[in-house]
């Protein structure tokens, strides 16, 4: 069996090689989303960054920021953008944003972390 039969997936297609932050494309930005793989190590750092902001909810913090720190290639860019789009929750392609995220996570603890944060009274504002 060759490599292309185990991925299911069009190896033929252009990959971009940046991050593109800006990233408007639906079809892009459904295949970023859908094509995402997070280790165990990454799903643990998604769980602690939206466990605290989803405290902070509730124990308002001084702490205003997050700082997201790795070598070059390590996916820092990645992990922003798509929680960028887990909290933004736009619709792509006739899905929550967040939706297919979890999908591909298959984390149920992530996933009702985020269902909490989408159903908390007050609004994200990422502008």
């Amino acid at each position: 069996m060759r490599i292309r039969q185990l991925l299911r997936r069009d190896l033929d297609r252009k990959i971009e090689e940046v991050i593109q932050l800006d990233q408007a494309e639906p079809h892009a930005v459904y295949d970023e989303i859908t094509e995402y793989v997070a280790t165990d190590r990454i799903k643990d750092q998604y769980r602690d960054l939206l466990q605290a902001i989803n405290s902070a909810r509730t124990e308002p913090t001084e702490g205003i920021g997050v700082w997201i720190s790795g070598f070059f290639g390590s996916a820092k860019s990645s992990f922003a953008k798509n929680l960028g789009y887990v909290l933004s929750n736009e619709e792509v392609l006739g899905h929550r944003a967040s939706d297919l995220f979890k999908a591909q996570l298959n984390d149920p603890e992530l996933g009702d972390l985020i269902d909490l944060i989408h159903t908390a009274s007050r609004p994200w504002n990422l502008a």
